[in-house]
């Protein structure tokens, strides 16, 4: 018999067969010297089991649900036409075949799998892809790979058309929305009047932007996983500026978001009845400059100051909402890195408002995606233009719950490889 597997190995990790628990990694471990015995020495003595394991096939009852939800024709079907006439399948069938009759597999699965492969040690993936290489055995291959060919030729069709539509669209400025023009013409006559004496209660407006508070389970995490998150976003914002105007009207050199731990000992929930009471009463202490503020310097930040007196040097920023960093923000820009996922929770500083009805379901919160906090999601609660119960219901239609937009259509649609959601005035449109 052929040698083991070592105890850990992280290839077999990362077939969709351990992932979905058809098989366990143990017993594929367990199992592979055999299979590896006789495909090196009488490959016909494969059992259909043990060919569905070796080569990450699903469960037969498995792969006959996932066919019909996609197609009404067989397996043997969708393989003989894929090889004669693969435009007569639909996108849904050829990703079937190109996942290998799989379903499609979640935003967890998918994390599974990348982390297995990284860890995988080559010498031992050889040894496992070189019995799949078997031509006699895998009969379906080249129909697999004529299904990709064909599939990713559709998607890099629909890329250059996107490509093509973005390109147009930003061959002239984005629209300026008015509470756009109205920062820039505040920000300048307070230049303009930098050295005029003001009131002892008059104060500079020199910042737009938010406060966000650190949950504490967001402190605890590592300073590079932290640096890496702080790179991420701070290069979204500055992408997102450049494409919706606001740095055309110099805007960008007034944007602040300010980075401050939260209570130390206080996660945020997102259970429906929980209590962010903690977060209002903090982000309350730093606006009101209470120096008994609970809340500290986020790590990395270079500063002797305390956050009172860090914004007692900026005004500008929304009071009436304040942004909060979970785990769950922390994952959407390290490891997704894509703008349909990164969001952050923004919470409603004074809710519940006595007498105030709130749509049905608001629980003084919502996603926000974080390109929307330089462009819509500000413009909506600035000056309170908008109820933070309508965002949240806006959000609804959103993809991940996260605003993108008041309406609906726009709300829907997401990036698609571009990372802009929609297109030209469906991103930048002024409502």
């Amino acid at each position: 018999m052929s040698d083991p597997l070592p105890l850990d190995e992280p290839t077999l990790s990362a077939y969709m067969r351990v992932i979905r628990g058809n098989d366990t990694l143990q017993h594929l471990i367990e199992a592979f010297p055999n299979l590896e015995q006789k495909v090196l020495k009488s490959p016909s003595t494969l059992t259909a089991l043990e060919r569905r394991q070796l080569f990450d096939f699903p469960n037969v009852d498995d792969e006959a649900a996932y066919i019909a939800q996609v197609s009404t024709r067989s397996r043997d079907k969708l393989l003989s036409t894929v090889m004669s006439n693969p435009s007569m399948l639909s996108d849904d069938e050829l990703a079937l075949l190109d996942r290998r009759f799989w379903s499609p597999r979640t935003r967890e699965e998918s994390a599974t799998m990348w982390q297995s492969l990284l860890k995988r040690v080559q010498v031992t993936a050889d040894r496992i892809y070189r019995l799949r290489d078997v031509p006699q055995l895998f009969s379906e291959g080249e129909a697999f790979r004529q299904a990709a060919i064909e599939l990713n030729g559709r998607r890099q069709k629909i890329r250059d058309e996107q490509q093509s539509r973005y390109h147009a669209a930003n061959l002239n400025p984005p629209p300026i929305p008015p509470w756009m023009d109205d920062l820039a013409r505040r920000f300048k006559e307070e230049k303009e009047n930098r050295f005029v004496v003001k009131e002892k209660h008059e104060q500079q407006f020199n910042t737009w932007g938010f406060v966000a508070l650190i949950d504490a389970e967001a402190q605890a995490i590592s300073a590079d996983r932290w640096n890496s998150f702080c790179k991420h976003f701070g290069g979204l914002h500055k992408l997102a500026m450049r494409r919706n105007g606001a740095y055309s009207m110099l805007l960008n050199r007034t944007w602040k978001l300010f980075l401050f731990n939260g209570p130390p000992d206080v996660s945020v929930s997102l259970d429906p009845d929980a209590d962010h009471s903690a977060f209002r009463s903090a982000f309350r202490s730093l606006v009101n400059q209470d120096e008994t503020s609970p809340c500290s310097v986020a790590q990395g930040v270079q500063t002797s100051s305390t956050p009172v007196e860090v914004l007692r040097k900026h005004h500008g920023f929304l009071t009436n909402t304040f942004l909060v960093i979970n785990k769950t923000c922390i994952d959407s820009v390290v490891d997704q890195r894509s703008w349909d996922d990164m969001r952050i929770l923004a919470l409603e500083a004074d809710f519940p408002q006595p007498g105030r009805t709130y749509v049905e379901g608001y629980r003084g919160w919502t996603w926000v995606r974080f390109e929307q906090l330089v462009y819509r999601f500000y413009g909506a609660r600035l000056d309170n233009k908008l109820g933070m119960d309508e965002i949240w219901k806006a959000a609804q239609g959103s993809f991940h719950s996260a605003f993108a937009a008041m309406d609906p259509e726009v709300a829907k649609a997401h990036t698609f490889f571009d990372g802009v959601i929609g297109a030209g005035d469906q991103f930048y449109g002024v409502e």
